[in-house]
């Protein structure tokens, strides 16, 4: 289908790879309210995962969504690997280079863990 609004075709931003200890410095749980977010590998890469930071009670066995596998642009900001045409969310950091808070989906997020 061509583009008949004659919008320019979005273009990926450049991706970059982390350094091992990059990517260890962003790997862990943050917490937004309810809502935790896991940031762990898996098979697509770094992945972010939502769940649940209370009891659910009768409603412990809810599935969340799988995670979101995500892309780099820098040190700090990353895409949605299956949209790379915009930044989605960044990783700010303490002084030492580790990853405190996660902003992501209208959330600011502290690490806990």
């Amino acid at each position: 289908m061509s583009n008949i609004a004659e919008l320019p075709t979005p273009v990926s931003l450049d991706l970059v790879d982390l350094t091992p200890a990059a990517v260890d410095a962003v790997l862990g749980k943050y917490q937004a309210g309810s809502l935790t977010m896991t940031v762990a590998p898996g098979d697509e890469g770094i992945g972010i995962r939502m769940g649940s930071a209370k009891d659910l009670g009768e409603y412990e066995d809810i599935v969340w969504p799988p995670a979101i596998p995500i892309a780099f642009v820098n040190d700090n900001n990353f895409a949605a690997r299956a949209d790379t045409t915009r930044a989605l969310g960044r990783f700010v950091t303490d002084d030492t280079g580790r990853a405190v808070m996660l902003e992501f989906g209208g959330r600011t997020a502290k690490r806990v863990a």
